[in-house]
């Protein structure tokens, strides 16, 4: 597991992208709350972006403790 999350893509580790990719979909939930768009796709970005964000959180755990 920890060979796949330090793995290198495009110069960044796996774990650096997820937490990229997390910021994206917090940011794009946010950016949707303020231009009033349909409730159904901020709580989909929401919960979406939750749940990457626990599981970069939980592989950043990971890589520390093992």
């Amino acid at each position: 597991m920890e060979q796949l999350l330090e793995t290198y893509i495009l110069g960044l580790p796996l774990i650096a992208w997820g937490g990229l990719f997390s910021g994206t979909l917090i940011i794009a939930t946010f950016l949707t709350g303020l231009k009033r768009a349909p409730l159904k796709i901020h709580q989909r970005l929401a919960y979406t972006a939750l749940a990457f964000a626990l599981l970069h959180g939980l592989a950043g755990l990971f890589l520390v403790i093992f």
